[in-house]
């Protein structure tokens, strides 16, 4: 799926530079986000090129399946499945890409962005145990490091609270903001990519 081969017209130096640039980018390993018709999913990117990217992900990608991929530098690529052999899969890029641009720590327009995990959209029931308080609430969004949910009853920033999310128990964090209905909170472990993405796998197949 891959072309990583320069085009035949190109000086052979340029050639083997290019060559060389892409073999470089083929050991990348980066989490990010996977947004398609069915749903959010945590990915790993891998084989990056300028016409493609090997995933890896639990969830069984379908060949001709338009997806999404959003790094976590803010930058994103659409494409098309062109191959799947699960737990990996080949995507296609819809027109072709900077490598370079797409792995940058260059702020995008200009603004300062902090890197953070890759967060996937969710519509979760979870039980907030705050102090003696136990509040019902809906998470909007989830990663590996923290979650934003909607709770109708206040919860100050700095508070430490236990949450009760079925599929991946009790997780404890720290509320570090809160505003209108919403709050969000930092957990005080990072739940790990595996244990995250087969959790989001198995709630799509339910």
């Amino acid at each position: 799926m891959l072309n990583l081969t320069p085009p035949a017209d190109e000086p052979s130096d340029d050639r083997r530079q290019h060559a060389r640039r892409e073999a470089r980018v083929a050991t990348v390993m980066l989490v990010a986000r996977l947004i398609s018709a069915r749903g959010d999913q945590l990915c790993r990117v891998r084989n990056l090129s300028t016409n493609g990217l090997k995933v890896n992900t639990p969830f069984p990608l379908v060949v001709g399946e338009e997806i999404r991929i959003e790094l976590r530098n803010g930058r994103s690529v659409e494409g098309t499945i062109v191959w799947s052999s699960p737990p990996f899969a080949g995507m296609q890029f819809h027109k072709l890409e900077n490598v370079e641009d797409l792995l940058s720590t260059t702020p995008i327009g200009g603004e300062a962005q902090v890197a953070r995990l890759p967060r996937v959209q969710v519509n979760q029931p979870v039980l907030v145990h705050a102090g003696t308080r136990m509040l019902g609430a809906s998470m909007i969004d989830l990663s590996q490091g923290g979650a934003k949910l909607r709770v109708r009853s206040s919860v100050e920033p700095g508070s430490m609270v236990s949450l009760s999310v079925t599929g991946l128990g009790s997780l404890k964090a720290v509320v570090r903001w809160s505003r209108d209905e919403e709050i969000g909170v930092a957990f005080h472990e990072t739940i790990p990519f595996d244990t995250l993405s087969q959790w989001l796998t198995s709630r799509e197949s339910q």
